[in-house]
Parts: structure tokens; C-alpha cells; sequence
């Protein structure tokens, strides 16, 4: 459930793959503010769960971004979640320089904090877990060839990914810290779909992806995203819950 509602990071909506974005340089608002609403199917009923948000400014020569997800009454009496993600990436390549997420999660509390290191073609992320509940602490780094991304500044590398050129079918990897491992994500490109939020119709690239830990075992099932085809907003993202299923739908922008 926890992996499944930290994709109200957005980050999960999306991957980089680096054959197509390592030459281009993303084109970034100096601030955006997006919000969405998180709706679970429970039985035949589609209630809202919980809401996020994902948010980033400039400040000179970095990018401050933030997620912020909280649940609603109604799903805090099955777990009450308040997470914060935040990151901060070097301008303009977006590659990130440190990550935090703070997770509280029912009656699971831990903070997660990351310092990127580049060497050579490698990325290096320096990792720090803590419960402070329980007193516990852990340091250790993990490290990958290539990019390695964070939950967040996954999503922004995507903003000039080159759509149009992609044929349908086309599957591209990624990599992406994770607690103590480092997943690989799945994408596979489906096309331009039409997707109406709320009373509009919208022209979206249609993503399917999954996640594997970094023994090659898969570990979600299949993911869908809907990007729209003019500024690569997610609009939406829709999966599967071990009961259920879950729709993250984009409620306003600014």
C-alpha cells in the first residue's frame, strides 16, 4: 500500500529514458504548483482517499521541488499517511543533489535522506534511513552506472522527452534509489490516448510501466499513465491494490 501511494510523487508516472533525454536540456516553469485527488475502488464505490500535491521553484542555479500527500478522514481510519518528498536538483540538467522523504504511514515512521554523488558515469547515492520511534539509524551507499534518479526529480527529466519519436511498444529503463536498493523501472510507450479529467477532453501519451527489484524479481503489477501532450503533465495514473484498485487524478494547476 505504501509503494503504491507514494505515487503521488509523480515520479512514478514517469520514466527517464536516458538514450532519449541525455542530450536535451529540460525547459522547467520557475514555479509550478500541481494538485491531485487519489481515488480507490472499494467494491463497486469509487471514494477519494487522499490528496497530493507536487509543487517546484527555482532558485538561481537549483530547482526546489515537493510532494506533500495526506489522506482523508475516511482513509485515515484504514491508514493514515502523511508524507513529505522533497528534493533538490542542479539546474539545468536536473540532475538531483540531495533527497528526503519523511514517511508516516500508519504506525510506520521513517526518514529516508540521500546525497547524490557523479563519478566518472556513475551515480553514487549516499544514504541515510532513521526511525526516530524506534531509535534506529543506518548509513550505507549504493551506486549504478548511468543515472540513478529519486522519486521526484525522475518526473522533470521527462519534460522534453521526445514522444512523437517513439514508436508504439517501445520499452526504456531507468533507475531509481529506493530505500536500501536501487529499482528499475519499466516503461513501455502505448501512443496518444484521450483521457476526459473532470469535463475535459485530453489529448495524453499513454504509458504503461512496472517496477523490479534489483534482483530482477518483479514487484508491482502494471502501471498506467496518461501524460498530456502539451506541457507533459501527468493527468492520470491508475493501478492496482492488493484489494482494489487506485486512480490519481490531476484536480488543478497553476
Amino acid at each position: 500500500m505504501r509503494h503504491v501511494l507514494l505515487v503521488i510523487s509523480l515520479a512514478w508516472l514517469v520514466a527517464y529514458p536516458c538514450t532519449h533525454v541525455s542530450a536535451q536540456v529540460a525547459t522547467l516553469p520557475d514555479e509550478e504548483y500541481l494538485q491531485y485527488d487519489v481515488v480507490y475502488q472499494w467494491g463497486l464505490l469509487w471514494v477519494k482517499a487522499a490528496n497530493g500535491s507536487l509543487s517546484i521553484a527555482r532558485d538561481g542555479n537549483q530547482y526546489h521541488a515537493q510532494v506533500i500527500a495526506t489522506t482523508t478522514p475516511f482513509a485515515d481510519g484504514i491508514m493514515k499517511v502523511r508524507d513529505t518528498l522533497t528534493t533538490t536538483m542542479q539546474a539545468p540538467d536536473l540532475k538531483p543533489i540531495h533527497y528526503k522523504q519523511v514517511s508516516r504511514e500508519g504506525k510506520y515512521y521513517q526518514i529516508n535522506d540521500i546525497n547524490f554523488v557523479y563519478r566518472n558515469d556513475s551515480t553514487i547515492g549516499n544514504t541515510h534511513i532513521s526511525r526516530p520511534e524506534k531509535d534506529f539509524s543506518d548509513s550505507f551507499s549504493l551506486g549504478q552506472r548511468g543515472g540513478v534518479f529519486d522519486m521526484i526529480s525522475i518526473f522533470y527529466r521527462i519534460r522534453n522527452l521526445p514522444f512523437e519519436q517513439m514508436p508504439i511498444g517501445e520499452i526504456t529503463k531507468t533507475y531509481i534509489f529506493s530505500g536500501r536498493q536501487i529499482e528499475t523501472l519499466e516503461l513501455e510507450y502505448q501512443g496518444i490516448k484521450s483521457i476526459k479529467i473532470g469535463d475535459t477532453e485530453h489529448a495524453a501519451h499513454y504509458i504503461r510501466f512496472f517496477f523490479y527489484n534489483n534482483d530482477g524479481s518483479k514487484k508491482s503489477d502494471k502501471i498506467s499513465a496518461w501524460i498530456s501532450t502539451d506541457d507533459f503533465i501527468p493527468l492520470q495514473l491508475e493501478g492496482k491494490l492488493p484489494i482494489g484498485s487506485m486512480k490519481v487524478r490531476l484536480n488543478s494547476r497553476k
